[in-house]
């Protein structure tokens, strides 16, 4: 029904975009990194360790199948922002200069 995703720390927030590639609503930390991948596509939370702003998210998301279709919608288009093959290039990339 969504994915819920109260990270504390994140490199660049993936798994949240990959959610959304799946047609899932999110309901994410309010952590830079999410928001630079989600943008508006996803309901953020207040503060990562506030479990009642994700539940009250949640019961939002849930309860309100317009909101829940509309982050679906805006999901898919923030995924096509992001091009699968430039972002393995990138990837490969900074670990190959990680390595030398």
């Amino acid at each position: 029904s969504a994915v819920v995703f109260p990270s504390l720390v994140e490199g660049w927030g993936l798994p949240p975009l990959e959610a959304m590639s799946f047609g899932a609503p999110v309901v994410a930390s309010p952590i830079q990194p999410c928001k630079e991948a989600c943008g508006s596509a996803a309901l953020y939370m207040t503060d990562p360790l506030d479990s009642i702003s994700l539940a009250d998210n949640l019961q939002y998301i849930l309860s309100t199948s317009e909101l829940s279709e509309q982050l679906i919608k805006n999901g898919f288009e923030q995924v096509r922002k992001y091009n699968t093959v430039q972002f393995a290039d990138d990837l490969l990339k900074g670990y190959a200069k990680v390595a030398s």
